[in-house]
């Protein structure tokens, strides 16, 4: 019993996913288990499989990099904020960063006359490789 008691408390102690929504523990071994480290907000940080093939698929806020899954269709539900969606190729932001970018107040963001484009459509159309997450 003791044993375990302190097997849990490891498994406590394990680092999570730098995905502050995923919330899964990192094994061991990450690089045996599909964990990868990727480069967020300047640091290396630790993703597991899931959510570091999110990321790859720029599936992230690109202002925060909180990453959403495809198959999570309510992007609300996934950290309790609202997200906008580039009009060109479907990649989503959270609201409040989009807000605090454009120095806009939140009415101004969601309102149907605000369109957001990501930063890799706003490069010239001529090398941009899409991507469209849910299709």
């Amino acid at each position: 019993m003791l044993i375990r008691a302190v097997e849990d408390d490891l498994a406590k102690q394990a680092p999570k996913c730098a995905n502050q929504c995923c919330g899964k523990r990192q094994p061991k071994k990450a690089q045996n288990h599909g964990w990868k480290r990727r480069s967020m907000a300047g640091h290396k940080k630790w993703l597991c499989e899931g959510c570091s093939r999110a990321y790859d698929n720029k599936q992230y806020c690109e202002y925060c990099a909180q990453i959403y899954l495809k198959s999570n269709l309510e992007y609300s539900g996934l950290d309790g904020k609202e997200w906008a969606q580039c009009e060109n190729c479907y990649r989503w932001a959270h609201v409040d960063c989009l807000r605090k970018k454009y120095k806009m107040k939140r009415e101004e963001v969601i309102a149907d006359t605000f369109k957001y484009t990501c930063c890799g459509c706003k490069v010239k159309k001529g090398g941009i490789k899409r991507y469209r997450p849910g299709y």
